[in-house]
């Protein structure tokens, strides 16, 4: 596989990552059995992610360890723990598609730890798109992005706030609330809009460090 088409590829694979990511945290909104589908579809593209960097893993052990490259390796390895709890507490509570694979856990210790892991590996993740994508507030972009792109970040903490997305994340929620009277486009919107919000921290702190290296 040359280079360009391995770049295709991934590129797809994350795309498709960070569309699944508000959907799946929808659930009952889009349906268990689209939610369990799309939860399989997403651990697959995770560990596609990992096999097309692999050379991330083969050179962990090498090289200087600066700030910036300590912010991503602990990130990336807190997403591998989330994203090794998500399928199997999701497989235990599975009612459509694995409903035979329930590895001895109770259906409520896999529930708590899917919805933290669920809102801890969706900020993370988003959190980490943003560190990696560096021109997302860069200089050379144009200030109309720049302000768009505030301007969603800013929504995104309303949103944030709103949904009550810390409460999920400190576990005072143990089970995920929806209005089923809301369109479910709002909120994907929403999600969608927090999603920015992590990246946007992200970005910046990218920018930050490397300011400051200059």
């Amino acid at each position: 596989m040359n280079i360009q088409t391995k770049r295709k590829i991934k590129t797809t694979i994350d795309i498709v990552m960070v569309i699944l990511l508000p959907l799946l945290m929808s659930y009952s909104l889009i349906g268990e059995t689209a939610h369990e589908m799309l939860g399989i579809i997403m651990t697959a593209a995770f560990i596609s992610h990992h096999v097309l960097n692999y050379s991330w893993q083969k050179n962990l052990f090498k090289g200087k360890y600066t700030k910036s490259r300590i912010i991503y390796t602990v990130t990336d390895f807190a997403i591998l723990i989330i994203m090794l709890a998500l399928p199997i507490s999701g497989i235990a509570m599975s009612k459509h598609i694995l409903v035979s694979a329930h590895f001895g856990i109770s259906a409520a210790a896999a529930r708590r730890i899917h919805i933290l892991a669920a809102y801890w590996g969706f900020v993370l993740m988003s959190f980490h798109a943003g560190l990696h994508i560096r021109n997302l507030l860069a200089d050379r972009a144009s200030r109309a992005a720049q302000i768009i792109f505030t301007v969603i970040c800013a929504y995104g903490l309303f949103a944030f706030i709103k949904r009550d997305v810390a409460g999920y994340l400190l576990m005072r929620n143990e089970f995920a609330f929806f209005d089923f009277n809301e369109p479910a486009v709002y909120f994907i919107l929403d999600y969608a809009a927090i999603m920015c919000l992590f990246a946007g921290i992200g970005c910046c702190i990218t920018k930050f460090l490397k300011r400051k290296r200059g």
